[in-house]
């Protein structure tokens, strides 16, 4: 749950996207953007940090230690 967050849907040339917002005030820590292209299995991390980490360099370890730490199940 992330009272903060938002759903955006965006129509480019390339086709449809949904952009979501996560402010950071979630169990995991997850704050900034995710993009999920509407027309292939393609999802766009590159500007989702966790506790200031970006998601490719420990922010993905930061959210699974923290979903740990709140007792929540961590999906792979």
């Amino acid at each position: 749950h992330d009272p903060g967050a938002y759903r955006q849907l965006v129509i480019e040339e390339k086709g449809p996207r949904w952009r979501i917002h996560l402010s950071g005030e979630n169990q995991c820590g997850l704050e900034g953007l995710i993009v999920l292209n509407g027309t292939a299995d393609r999802l766009d991390l590159s500007h989702l940090r966790c506790d200031g980490k970006p998601w490719k360099r420990d922010g993905r370890a930061c959210a699974k230690a923290n979903l740990a730490k709140a007792n929540q199940p961590i999906s792979e």
